[in-house]
């Protein structure tokens, strides 16, 4: 799998490895992101940014944070405001995080896929295909690097499988893997899988009690028993 995620690096159209870290040195981390946010609204690998009325939606939050969440795609509300979770899961997901003691800006939060995939001429939402997803994941590998992040928690199925396939079956079921922790030879994050916030809407309190408690496990395994935004 390495091998295969330097390839799709090397597809874009974008600094290698070593001039990223040369310039994060030079240049600090925020440069380097801006950079990607103009190298992906460039991007033509498929037709998905070009069909849309709004423009890309990327990552936002504390750019070296030691927490990354990772959601599937931007929805309606998230393509206006361009920011990730901000509808109604988005609510959600910020009384979880507070109920765990984390806030919004203590974390960076960003998408698999870095547009709104839409069906019925824009009116709703759809997931992303696998053509989507193989077109923006050598982003996704980009923005990993460069934030670096200890701990990704992946909210659903979608991101789950982008950063675990060489491990999971495409028909593995996500429960099987909420809170379990895999390891990956691509990067030094510790990956957890979660149910993303839409799910949860839809299941009840037994289900967001458990996600707030792994929450609350991850921000005291990684930021430890002082607040996030100290550490």
């Amino acid at each position: 799998m390495q091998r295969q995620i330097l390839r799709e690096l090397n597809d874009l159209k974008f600094p290698d490895i070593e001039v990223i870290v040369l310039s994060i040195k030079r240049f600090g981390i925020l440069k380097m992101l801006e950079t990607l946010k103009k190298s992906i609204i460039k991007c033509d690998k498929c037709s998905l940014c070009g069909e849309l009325p709004l423009g890309p939606v990327f990552g936002i939050g504390k750019e070296k944070s030691r927490i990354m969440l990772l959601g599937e795609a931007a929805g309606k509300d998230e393509a206006i405001l361009e920011e990730p979770f901000v509808g109604q899961c988005g609510q959600l997901l910020d009384k979880m995080l507070f109920s765990a003691g984390l806030k919004r800006r203590d974390l960076y939060i960003t998408n698999v896929i870095k547009a709104r995939p839409t069906k019925n001429d824009g009116r709703a939402n759809r997931p992303p295909s696998d053509v989507e997803i193989a077109a923006c994941k050598g982003w996704l590998w980009k923005e990993i690097q460069l934030v670096q992040p200890k701990c990704i928690i992946t909210l659903g199925k979608v991101p789950t499988y982008t950063l675990l396939r060489s491990q999971l079956k495409k028909s593995f079921k996500l429960g099987d893997s909420v809170g379990v922790e895999y390891v990956v030879d691509y990067c030094d994050s510790r990956i957890f899988p979660s149910w993303h916030p839409s799910y949860l809407m839809l299941h009840g309190k037994k289900e967001v009690d458990s996600t707030v408690n792994l929450f609350k496990e991850l921000k005291e395994r990684f930021y430890g028993p002082r607040k996030a935004k100290n550490s």
